[in-house]
């Protein structure tokens, strides 16, 4: 018996299993994503401090940090319904319908 046939080459004892390989592309591949997340808000909260002379600076912090609020507590619930309206009514086209809407935002 080789690898593929046993599945000692996959992350779960099943055959469908994700492979030592993809399983760590794909935490590199996240891990890159997270840095650059973190690096485009940081430079994005440090352009808007610049853009304000320094007395106004609490309320530029503040705004930002309801903004971001508001996106967080929004985000996931018009995902929720995106997901909840392309599945039930394309159930053939859902995903396309999901991903042209994330597209275009």
């Amino acid at each position: 018996l080789n690898n593929q046939t046993t599945g000692a080459n996959s992350i779960s004892s099943g055959s469908a299993g994700v492979t030592w390989s993809a399983f760590l592309f794909l935490s590199i591949l996240m891990s890159i994503m997270k840095i650059f997340s973190c690096l485009f808000f940081t430079s994005i909260a440090i352009a808007a401090n610049k853009t304000v002379p320094p007395s106004q600076r609490a309320k530029m912090n503040g705004l930002n940090m309801v903004g971001g609020s508001i996106a967080k507590g929004l985000g996931p619930t018009f995902a929720g319904v995106l997901v909840a309206v392309s599945v039930t009514s394309t159930p053939q086209y859902g995903s396309v319908t999901i991903f042209t809407v994330i597209a275009l935002l």
